[in-house]
């Protein structure tokens, strides 16, 4: 083995998500870590905005902004550029040469005393096989490892989380906002919508993952086996970097619980992800996932 080829290599850790999965409480903890640099913000979006069509309104929406952001910096009298404009423009650059993507994650995770650059992006779950080897290659070539990190949940209770986000996210910008819908009618009618049906694919995330050969890469872990000192010190291993004590009780993006969904919708979609409750049964082993995954029950 080679000196290159060593544990000693800095580490890329990419997050595929899933969305409502603890990612948020991932970052928080990375954030403050000081071997790790996780840039200017959590999600980046680009490789998503890049190579999934479904996705491409990230990249757009960071073009339309950049436009409007240098028509008004024209007419300025004051050179100066907030950070969050800086940001915006790495974004843009990233998104017309994805090469100072790769070079801005390599420069994260060799400076300052850092070990590990993160882009935690949970829709990268949707990536195709050669975004993912794609990556490896261009961090392998800057000397830099790269990891994935996979982290899955009951998909009932996870696309419930989202659902409550949201709602509370719009609370946040009004609060005076009133909904047409209750909370389970919400669900209900979200949980077929195609850009909501993909997050709660594990088994796609998967075989993708399998087709870039990165298996060996990767750490599978499910939401509800995480926030323990045990978990923690093994994805500090995995990662290449120091254990540092966490705050599990801390929570982070939390969207608060209400009432039961009602079982018959429940059922609904927990019957709707049959062939997510039964990839990941085979994979992970059905008695697990019947413990960490109790719906899983409805599809008898």
């Amino acid at each position: 083995m080679t000196a290159r080829d060593s544990s000693d290599r800095p580490v890329f850790l990419l997050g595929l998500g899933a969305q409502k999965t603890g990612t948020s409480w991932l970052h928080d903890y990375l954030q403050t870590h000081n071997q790790c640099a996780t840039g200017f913000t959590k999600e980046y979006h680009i490789l998503d905005g890049l190579y999934v069509p479904q996705m491409k309104f990230f990249r757009d929406r960071t073009a339309e902004r950049f436009e409007r952001v240098a028509a008004r910096k024209s007419k300025a009298k004051k050179p100066d550029t907030p950070p969050h404009k800086e940001a915006l423009t790495l974004r843009h650059r990233f998104y017309n040469d994805v090469s100072s993507y790769y070079d801005y994650f390599a420069g994260l995770a060799t400076t300052n005393g850092a070990r590990l650059a993160t882009d935690i992006t949970p829709t990268y779950m949707t990536l195709p096989p050669q975004a993912l080897e794609q990556t490896v290659q261009e961090m392998q070539a800057r000397g830099v490892d790269t990891r994935l990190i996979f982290i899955m949940r009951d998909p009932v209770d996870r696309l419930w989380s989202a659902v409550r986000m949201a709602r509370r996210n719009a609370r946040i910008k009004n609060p005076d906002h009133t909904f047409d819908l209750s909370e389970a009618d919400s669900v209900r009618k979200r949980y077929t919508a195609p850009l909501e049906d993909i997050r709660g694919r594990y088994e796609q995330t998967l075989r993708t993952i399998e087709a870039a050969g990165l298996g060996d890469q990767t750490q599978f872990v499910f939401f509800e086996e995480m926030f323990n000192e045990d978990w923690l010190r093994g994805f500090c291993d995995f990662a290449r970097i120091r254990y540092e004590p966490a705050n599990f009780s801390k929570r982070v993006n939390a969207s608060p619980g209400t009432d039961a969904l009602p079982q018959e919708l429940v059922r609904r979609i927990v019957h709707h992800h049959r062939d997510t409750y039964q990839a990941m049964a085979q994979r992970f082993g059905t008695d697990r996932l019947r413990r960490l995954w109790p719906n899983m029950e409805l599809l008898q």
